[in-house]
């Protein structure tokens, strides 16, 4: 247990993992935003709102954008 406490202290915060780190971090986010975009762009957005008499059309984004992941 020891060894993944070490290793993990040392991903997160040494200076030369961060910038790793930080690259990964950002590829993530892009991958989210290309999935969203791509999402909005056929159309699965229009007329969604959240509130709980729209759950179909909740689910039905959500489950599309879980395809994607």
């Amino acid at each position: 247990m020891k060894f993944y406490w070490e290793f993990r202290f040392k991903y997160k915060y040494h200076p030369d993992e961060y910038p790793k780190r930080r690259n990964e971090q950002r590829q993530i986010i892009k991958k989210r935003l290309e999935i969203f975009m791509d999402l909005y762009n056929k159309g699965y957005l229009n007329d969604i709102s959240v509130d709980i008499d729209n759950q179909r059309g909740l689910t039905k984004f959500l489950d599309a954008g879980m395809t994607f992941i």
